[in-house]
C-alpha cells in the first residue's frame, strides 16, 4: 500500500533543501529530492522499507543545517 508524505512548510533555513527519509535515529537515510520554497507543499511516496514503520524526515538546507522530524505510524 502506498503512503504519501507531504511537506507543508519549512520554517528557517535557506534554499535549496535536500529531503531524506530516515530511520527514527536519522542514521539510515534515503535521498528523496532537492527542492526550493517554490515547490512547497511537496509530496512524495514513502519508500517501501519505511511502510508501516516509524520514520523521520531529514531536511538539510543550503547552510548544511539539519532539521529532523520523527513520525510514528
Amino acid at each position: 500500500m502506498e503512503e504519501v508524505v507531504t511537506i507543508e512548510n519549512i520554517i528557517a533555513g535557506s534554499n535549496p533543501f535536500q529531503i531524506y527519509i530516515c530511520d527514527v535515529a536519522g542514521d539510515s537515510c534515503y535521498f528523496i529530492d532537492t527542492i526550493t520554497n517554490t515547490q512547497i507543499p511537496f509530496q512524495f511516496d514513502l519508500p517501501i522499507p519505511f511502510l508501516n514503520s516509524n520514520f523521520s524526515v531529514k531536511i538539510i538546507d543550503n547552510n548544511n543545517c539539519e532539521i529532523l522530524k520523527i513520525f510514528n505510524t
